[in-house]
């Protein structure tokens, strides 16, 4: 999904917005003093993909109370060109967007057994029966 490792890449580009999101988030009494980074995925270990989607979906309310509450100072920390402004307007579009969270929902929990999956598959101990195993479990988990 484009706009999730885009939104990790703008927000671990932009060190005022990830300091407000680590503010948010230590305002929060479900962090427990424990403050959540952003992980970036790698394009060619799929698997990390739902790491990185599952990090964004836990900062998620933080994120949404970052934009609401400072907004105006994430944008006056834009530069005042045009496509930097547009940029931080559709990133705070994103965030705000109520569809873009069920979607990452949705990939992240249609993902999640196929990470588990090609981790078990990939260990010293499996055999082949071990596969097919695997292979029915999600069979029976995606249809």
């Amino acid at each position: 999904m484009a706009e999730a490792s885009e939104l990790v890449n703008w927000f671990n580009n932009h060190s005022f917005a990830l300091h407000i999101l680590f503010k948010e988030q230590h305002s929060m009494p479900d962090f427990h003093d424990e403050v959540l980074t952003l992980i970036r995925a790698v394009l060619t270990q799929w698997a990390t993909h739902v790491v990185s989607f599952n990090q964004l979906l836990k900062v998620g309310l933080p994120m949404k109370l970052a934009v609401i509450k400072w907004r105006d100072d994430i944008l006056k920390a834009a530069d005042t060109m045009a496509a930097t402004i547009s940029k931080v307007n559709q990133i705070i579009k994103t965030i705000e967007d109520i569809r873009f969270w069920e979607k990452l929902r949705q990939i992240t929990s249609h993902l999640e057994p196929l990470a588990i999956a090609i981790n078990v598959c990939q260990g010293s101990h499996m055999r082949i029966d071990m596969v097919a195993l695997v292979f029915g479990q999600l069979n029976q988990l995606f249809t």
